[in-house]
Order: C-alpha cells, then sequence, then structure tokens
C-alpha cells in the first residue's frame, strides 16, 4: 500500500459513513444527557471528514502536477524538436488519464467529476506558467506545446 492510496478518503464507500450516522443516531437515544450534543458532535464530525478529504484531494492533485512538470523538464535537448514534442505528449497523456482516473475515483457524481478534472487542469496550466516565467528559451517550445495541449483538453471536455 501506497502513501497517496492512504489518503483516498472515498475508497472506503459508504460504510464508515452509515455506521457513523447510526452511532450518531442510536447514542443520544440509550444516553439521554447526550442528546443536546449530538447535533454539534454530528456537524464537527462532517467538518472534520470534508476537510480531510478537500486536503487529501489537493495534496493528491499537487502531487500528479509537480511529478508532471519535472518529468517535462527533463525533456531530451540534444534530440531533434519532434522525440521533445513526443516526450513531453507521453508525459501529458499520462497526466490525462492519471486526472480523469483520480476525478473518476473521488467524484460524487458525473458533475462532481467533471469539475475536479477541471481542477486537475487548472492547477497544471497555473504550475506550467509559473514554470514557463523562470525557465530558459531551451525549454520555450516544451511550455507553448504543453500550454496549447492542457487547453485543447479543456475545450475538448467542454471546460474554459
Amino acid at each position: 500500500m501506497r502513501v497517496k492510496d492512504l489518503l483516498e478518503i472515498g475508497e472506503t464507500g459508504a460504510l464508515p459513513l452509515a455506521g457513523f450516522g447510526l452511532a450518531a443516531i442510536l447514542v443520544p437515544y440509550f444516553v439521554p444527557s447526550l442528546r443536546s450534543r449530538a447535533g454539534d458532535l454530528v456537524k464537527a464530525s462532517a467538518k472534520l471528514f470534508l476537510e480531510a478529504e478537500f486536503d487529501a484531494d489537493n495534496a493528491l492533485t499537487e502531487w500528479l502536477v509537480d511529478t508532471t512538470v519535472d518529468a517535462l523538464m527533463r525533456v531530451p535537448f540534444e534530440k531533434p524538436i519532434e522525440q521533445r514534442r513526443q516526450h513531453t505528449d507521453r508525459v501529458l497523456d499520462r497526466f490525462f488519464s492519471r486526472a480523469h482516473a483520480g476525478a473518476r475515483r473521488r467524484g460524487f457524481g458525473h458533475e462532481d467529476r467533471g469539475k475536479r478534472y477541471q481542477k486537475h487542469l487548472a492547477v497544471i496550466e497555473r504550475a506550467l506558467r509559473r514554470k514557463q516565467a523562470r525557465a530558459g528559451a531551451a525549454h520555450a517550445p516544451m511550455f507553448a506545446h504543453a500550454l496549447h495541449r492542457v487547453a485543447t483538453e479543456r475545450h475538448a471536455h467542454g471546460l474554459r
């Protein structure tokens, strides 16, 4: 089991949530002194769960983007431009595939999956633009091609 697998909270399914919900209903019934605090406990627990899920999702997105940008920066400059373009395409195809898979796994519905994928694309685009501003002229064609591919992917999925 890898660290990124541990961060995937949605993998456990609905059983833990159902168990927690059942406990939240039954415990105040059997312990009347907890009835006034049960609502506060449920709200606090839901807030912690959602914060953990969003932090994990953001951490996974950042890890994926950082890995992709690092792989793009390792483009072999001694190779012809077409081979460099193919390297960029392979790295970005791998990113798109992983971003789709992550959005499918962690998304709650079709619309949520689309928003999560859009977030992946927006994060990679910002990272590429930041890196492009700091990189030298030798990296300029790679960044231009990568940004064009991201824009094409956003357009292909109806995202702006």
